[in-house]
């Protein structure tokens, strides 16, 4: 019998040929359903070790190891007690074994593990009693080759400037050498290479890795690496340094040598029709390098040779005219002779060429396929075990060369792999799977279903009341009828118990839980298996010495919950008064001080609820009306962390001997004349007035709190701490400009106004000191101002007075000195603010060094055009008030308000004010910066959301003196919606009153504690640690997983004004640290690809064409401005970034118009740090500190899933597509790819893996929009095997996931649209998804545009004739209407190695776990009374 060739052999046959080489050769075991698992979690890797099935003495294993590293895991090795014998290995070998202690190897083909990727081996264990192993050692290191290989550079061509050359290692040790890697200097530039890979190159030294088909290097064998190079003409290529590294196995090998013999290579060959180009294309793989050459032959004649080729494992054979029926074979010379593949024949029929390869007993093994696993291909039972070699290859995973696998006596075919009490036999027979025993997931072992309640095997619900037949038995329900007593079963409530030590509850009620929960539910459905308790996202924020163990989310996706009782037993270690910080108390002691709380999401609060005491069971429990976010807290900790129980002590205002004055030393140096500042030579002499000033007053210095702090109030009050800001003005009342005196008093008014509003009203005193011609005045008559209006008034009360002689500032000083005395521990500031002619005394820079030298910052305003008389004095004074950190300002009335005020700032930080806010279920206190209002903008976090905008503002009112209020608890308690809080206190209401407040514990609580309800911590950027900073965060006080893009490929493009992409990144060379950007680019293949990965707090983001280099996106801080390079891998802040909305707003509101790329990196240049984003302008990549439109970027993929970036947009809230439900619709992608497929719902055919069995296995629990996938996924399922038989690479959940957006049916209602997935997916919206997909060839086929149903399904085969896959909708007679209505959408594909069947179907029943041929898709339907309504053949 003749075979079609399938894509399954062209897919699988590198792990053929390497497999050909290993001692054992057992077919590859597809994963079906596992009875047991163990993982384990190591430092780069994680270990996954499954039993898939167990008999008496032995048990099928299955070992997934998985790279949760940065590098590559290369010739992979793990050394373990095994616990038994292990026999028929699959895609590993055994390296060494001494007696149960094995290490196992990789198969040569899967030699390297690459980050984030999987690979899985298994094997047949036998013992008596085989337990998983204690631990899995990776035993693969890397070491220096110091002796036994030789390198040579073969140069094959030259020209100009260039050259082609060979690079050959050859193996001159009598042991293997392995993923070698090989370093060197050269003194050309390699510019391509080929069968290797460069991981680094610096200064024409490189380091190159092998290839798979290039490892290992065996002794006596050579591999060569291929490149072409740009070379100077004069120069000789040569290279020196050469050093080889290989990773080797850390034990003994017990591996036999490979024999010098023509079989121990395989080589195999197949061939493709491509009817487009009229060729066959002729493939190949052999497992040694060389010149593979093919020949063909027409019936039984000779040989002709049709080509030589080489550096290729593919060619297209052009078919003749008078093409006959021929036989194509592909022959390698090896060092010890020519091997050759078996023939594959060449046919024409129904206008195309077909492919075959034979298939002698007809069991569906190719002869190829059975001379690898050493089956008889003369014989479909080799083992004659009563089972074909084909169902134990790919269906019950037995030994075909066996008789009876597992040694127990009993033959394959009427043993029972999966212990259901049915043969491997009997279950091929009923479609079941033999290794698992409950094929639909229904919880009913398949003996059961068929023996004992006769229900459907391959159906989890076999009477369709959308309850589980498992779950329906569990709860008393007859599986087989809907109602079982007059109401739908699935509406019929009945009380449940989930007990303790339920699988239900095993997350929460480890054994490190200081509690076991248990749970009394009167619900509809089996609460026992749908329940969902696990950790809460909340336990990251929240307090974890207030609760009692974890935080605990309880979700139910089963019915609907009517009560809920929860108990939680208390360990006796929980319970004793560890603090007794309330010894009176006695609703405090013992098991009483715990308590029951619930989460309220509106107000991010665990607030207690009415809670009942059991002391003898040491038992809490609390009865509610749904399920939720629960916890226990001690009320011991929380109360005194509310009441504030640790506040300091009130402190005391300052009192008078916590001044100083300002001591100065007279040191006259300099003349008066040279002390003059005037913008006009022309002066006169007798307006200038000496000043001469000593200053002998000193007070004695002494310290003070100085900070505000509010007397002790019950409960918490906000304490306000921050240094004190004295600020002094001296102020020129006469002189030549008028104009600028008036403005100048506006700016001290208004830097006062500044100031008390960022630093606090009793924190700030302003003095001002007039001087004119003959005296210096302090304005104030108690020397300092402290609130504005009184300042305002005295600086409107000045009388200007015009002059044009020098006015004697020194006079101010010396009032200064005289008159005034500052705070010892305040900030503080001297502004000489000048606006026409002055001189000073002699005693001036005396003056300054006593400012410098008491910390008093010294800062002098001239009139604009003003300038000192002598250079050389101005120069001195510049220095000297440098000294003191001030500042030689020129007045601006506009801009020096805010110049004084950002001075003042620098040197006086901005108090903080403690506020106790409420973190989830405890209080705990927090120093904001500023005073808290709406206007203010401080940011505390720097996370670019003022502290205003991350508290909860609508719970916040202010006083008349303009202070703000914050809530009391009981107002927080008392809002709508709040069920059980106010008895959750209850038991506080009958204490004794308190004899100082007569209070009790509850009024006190209630009436006289204030918290700060906050939305996101104003102290932390990333309130929830999850790596997404507060201000792009949905959700900023749950921890949740963003890291949708991980591990997504995607170009980077910049968007144009109107969001259109007109830029795209340019791929560098490699090895290059530039980017640069293409004008138009748009489907140039020279585009630079992108990894996402996610490092728990950001992306690094990975060029693609750079991978093997380890090199990142890369901000370099260090340049000014700081630019954007690709610097090797370092786990630096420079590498990390967000990925987040840009928004920008118009009449109609704000939008996001694209990406930007935040790194987590600041700019420092200018002392305060700033967020830096990746910015395009002229055609150059840049950072930027502004959002402007140059940092506009949007992610997209030419080659996968287009829309996937723009739907993680939407789900983020971050822009709005209007293509789909955002939140839930991730969410839903979320659980899915969480919960995954099980082996029950995948099959692989052709080496492509499709979906299968949608009625039971994963699906059942799968979402898609607000209902369970089992009813609603054919369309999805259709759509991925069509695509997937076609070529396409698609992700299932990603599909499901485009079709919630693009593909959902909406049914018209009275009231609406039912657009809530029950109806499934829209026939004529799928090829919105197909699009998605880059299918711009497909072909639909509809029953509108024909003479009916029937002539549009002909016209459908007639398309799936031609080789192609398709997608089929088809309908049938509803029975209580005989309506026909869309029901069912299958895949097909076309299969001409079945001569009577030849469309084979997919999901054809939503039951099956098979295939099913028919000879046609008419056919198919007519035999069910289906109708057809369209279908897609994927061109």
């Amino acid at each position: 019998m003749k075979v079609k060739v399938n894509q399954r052999l062209k897919r699988l046959i590198s792990g053929l040929v390497a497999a050909a080489t290993a001692t054992t050769m057992l077919p590859q075991m597809p994963a079906f359903a596992e009875t047991g698992a163990t993982t384990y979690s190591y430092d780069g890797y994680d270990v996954e070790y499954s039993v898939l099935n167990e008999w008496d003495n032995g048990q099928s294993v299955e070992v997934k190891v998985t790279n949760t590293g940065d590098d590559s895991i290369l010739n992979w090795a793990f050394k373990y007690d095994a616990e038994g014998e292990i026999g028929g290995l699959w895609n590993a070998t055994v390296y060494n074994n001494q007696g149960e202690n094995y290490i196992i190897k990789n198969g040569g083909w899967n030699y390297e593990i690459a980050p984030g990727q999987t690979v899985n081996f298994g094997y047949t264990l036998l013992g008596d009693d085989p337990t998983a192993p204690e631990k899995f050692e990776l035993c693969s290191k890397r070491v220096g080759v110091t002796f036994g290989y030789e390198t040579s550079l073969n140069v094959v061509g030259r020209w100009d400037t260039g050259m082609k050359a060979e690079l050959s290692v050859t193996n001159t040790s009598d042991e293997p050498i392995e993923a070698w890697e090989l370093s060197f200097d050269t003194n050309f530039t390699i510019d391509n290479l080929w069968d290797g890979r460069i991981l680094d190159s610096t200064d024409n030294h490189y380091t190159i890795a092998s290839e798979m088909w290039t490892n290992p290097i065996y002794s006596g064998d050579s591999k060569v690496i291929g490149f072409t190079a740009t070379i100077d003409p004069a120069l000789v290529p040569e290279i020196t340094n050469v050093n080889l590294t290989s990773v080797i196995i850390d034990g003994t090998s017990d591996m036999p040598e490979i024999p010098n013999e023509p079989h121990e290579h395989i080589i195999l060959c197949f061939g493709e029709y491509i009817k487009d180009e009229n060729v066959i294309v002729i493939y190949w793989n052999s497992t040694d390098e060389g010149t593979v050459s093919l020949y063909e032959s027409e019936a039984e004649g000779e040989w002709t040779k049709i080509a030589d080729v080489s550096d290729e494992n593919s060619y297209k054979y052009a078919i003749a005219e008078d093409f006959q029926t021929k036989q194509i074979k592909a022959v390698q010379e090896m060092k010890d002779g020519a091997i050759e593949s078996e023939p594959f024949t060449v046919t024409f029929s129904d206008g195309e060429y077909i492919c075959t390869m034979p298939d002698d007993d007809n069991d569906g093994l190719f002869n190829i396929i059975e001379e690898i696993y050493g089956t008889d291909s003369e014989n479909p039972d080799t083992d004659g075990d009563g089972l074909t070699d084909y169902e134990e290859v790919y269906i019950t995973g037995t030994d075909p060369l066996k008789y009876d696998t597992d040694d127990n006596g009993i033959n394959d075919a009427d043993d029972d792999s999966d212990n259901d009490g049915l043969s491997n036999k009997e279950e091929i027979k009923l479609g079941t799977d033999p290794r698992n025993a409950d094929t639909d997931g229904d919880g009913l072992s398949d003996y059961d279903e068929l023996n004992k309640y006769n229900t459907d095997l391959l159906k989890a619900d076999s009477d369709g009341d959308t309850l589980n037949d498992g779950d329906e038995l569990a709860i008393g329900l007859d599986p087989n009828n809907p109602e079982t007593f007059g109401v739908p079963d699935a509406e019929y409530k009945v009380e449940q118990i989930v007990a303790a030590d339920s699988e239900a509850l095993k997350k929460v009620n480890t054994d490190e839980s200081p509690y076991k929960l248990s749970l009394e539910v009167t619900a509809s459905g089996n609460v026992n298996g749908n329940l969902n308790a696990d950790r809460s996202s909340y336990s990251t924020v929240i307090n974890s010495d207030i609760q009692l163990g974890e935080t605990i989310d309880l979700n139910y996706i089963g019915g609907d919950v009517d009560e809920v009782k929860l108990s939680f037993t208390i360990g006796d270690a929980y319970i004793d008064n560890e603090l007794g910080l309330f010894p009176d108390e006695e609703e405090l002691q013992g098991i009483k001080r715990l308590n029951v709380f619930k989460y309220f999401e509106d107000i991010n609060m665990l607030l207690p609820i009415e809670t009942v005491i059991d002391e003898e069971t040491n038992t809490i429990s609390a009865t509610v009306d749904e399920l939720g976010t629960y916890c226990v807290v001690d009320m011991e900790k929380w109360l005194s962390n509310l009441l504030g129980a640790d506040m300091p002590e009130a402190v005391n205002f300052m009192s008078d001997d916590d001044e100083f004055y300002i001591e100065v030393e007279e040191t006259p140096d300099y003349s008066e004349e040279e002390t003059r500042i005037s913008n006009s030579s022309d002066v006169i002499e007798s307006d200038i007035i000496s000043d001469e000033i000593s200053a002998e007053e000193t007070l004695t210095m002494s310290y003070s709190a100085a900070m505000y702090a509010a007397p002790y109030a019950p409960g918490f009050t906000p304490v306000e701490k921050g240094t004190p800001v004295d600020v002094v003005f001296l102020l020129q009342s006469a002189g030549e400009r008028e104009y600028d005196f008036k403005t100048q008093s506006t700016m001290i008014k208004d830097v006062m106004d500044k100031l008390q509003k960022s630093h606090g009203k009793d924190n700030v005193r302003v003095c001002v000191i007039t001087y004119n011609l003959s005296c210096a005045t302090i304005l104030s008559p108690s020397t300092w101002f402290t609130n504005s209006a009184d300042l305002q008034n005295a600086l409107s009360g000045i009388s200007y007075k015009y002059t044009s002689g020098y006015v004697n500032r020194g006079a101010a000083f010396s009032k200064l000195i005289s008159n005034v005395a500052f705070k010892k521990a305040a900030s503080k500031f001297v502004f000489q603010i000048m606006n026409g002619a002055t001189n000073v005394g002699s005693n001036y820079f005396s003056e300054l060094d006593a400012c410098s030298r008491l910390s008093i910052n010294y800062t002098e305003l001239l009139p604009e055009g003003y300038s000192y008389a002598s250079s050389a004095y101005a120069n001195k004074v510049a220095a000297a008030i440098a000294k003191t950190k001030g500042l030689n300002l020129t007045y601006n009335s506009r801009t020096s308000t805010t110049t004084v005020y950002n001075h003042i700032c620098k040197y006086a930080a901005l108090p903080t004010i403690e506020y106790m806010v409420t973190i989830a279920n405890s209080w705990r206190k927090i120093e904001i910066e500023g005073i808290l209002d709406p206007d203010s903008v401080t940011d505390t976090d720097k996370d670019g959301l003022a502290d205003w905008d991350e508290v909860n503002n609508e719970l916040i009112s202010f006083n008349s003196d303009g202070s703000p209020q914050l809530p009391k608890f009981g107002e927080c308690t008392s809002l709508p919606n709040r069920p059980y809080v106010y008895n959750g206190l209850s038991r506080f209401n009958l204490n004794s009153a308190s004899p100082s407040t007569g209070d009790t514990l509850f009024d006190f609580v209630n009436c006289n504690v204030y918290v700060l309800p906050i939305i996101s911590d104003p102290t932390n950027k990333d309130s929830d640690g999850d790596g997404y900073d507060d201000i792009s965060d949905p959700n900023p006080l749950m921890w949740a997983d963003y890291s949708f893009l991980n591990n997504e490929i995607y170009n980077i493009g910049h968007l144009d004004e109107e969001h259109w992409l007109y830029q795209q990144i340019e791929a560098p060379n490699i090895g290059s640290s530039d980017l640069s950007l293409k004008m138009n680019a748009n489907g140039d293949t020279n585009l630079q690809k992108f990894r996402f990965k996610w490092c728990e707090n950001g992306y690094k983001i990975y060029p693609i064409d750079m991978e093997g280099t380890k090199k990142v996106l890369t901000v370099n801080t260090a340049s000014d401005p700081c630019m954007i390079t690709i610097k090797t891998d370092k786990n630096s802040p420079e590498q990390l970034w967000e990925v987040l909305p840009r928004f920008y707003t118009d009449p109609y509101g704000e939008y996001s118009d694209g990406l930007i790329f935040r790194s987590k990196a600041l700019d420092y240049t200018d002392g305060l740090g700033k967020s830096l984003y990746i910015s395009c302008s002229s055609n150059n990549l840049h950072m930027s500190t502004e959002k402007d439109s140059g940092a506009k970027f949007q992610i997209y993929s030419t080659d996968n899933w287009t829309r996937f970036g723009e739907a993680y947009l939407n789900y983020l809230g971050w822009e709005n597509t209007g293509i789909g439900y955002g939140m839930t619709s991730f969410d839903n992608y979320a659980h899915n790819i969480k919960r995954g497929l099980d082996s029950c719902n995948k099959t692989n055919v052709n080496s492509k893996d499709l979906v299968i069995y949608q009625s039971g296995g994963a699906f059942p629990e799968l979402n898609f929009n607000s209902v369970k996938m089992d009813g609603v996924c054919c369309g999805i399922m259709a759509t991925y095997n069509a695509l997937t038989l076609a070529g396409y690479q698609v992700d299932f959940f990603k599909l499901a996931l485009e079709f919630e957006y693009n593909a959902t049916t909406y049914i018209p209602v009275i009231s609406g649209f039912v657009y809530n997935g029950s109806f499934g997916s829209d026939p004529y919206r799928i090829r919105n998804c197909l699009e998605a997909y880059n299918v711009s060839s497909y072909s639909t086929y509809e029953t509108r545009n024909f003479n009916g149903y029937s002539q549009a399904c002909e016209a459908f085969d007639e398309a799936l004739l031609k080789g192609q896959s398709g997608i089929i909708l088809y309908s049938f007679p509803w029975w209580i209407t005989n309506v026909y209505i869309p029901m069912h959408y299958f895949a097909a594909t076309y299969d001409s190695s079945i001569s009577d069947n030849p469309i084979c179907t997919y999901n054809r029943y939503s039951n099956y776990t098979t295939t099913v041929e028919y000879p046609s898709i008419k056919y198919a339907l007519d035999e069910g009374r289906g109708h057809f309504k369209i279908g897609y053949i994927i061109n």
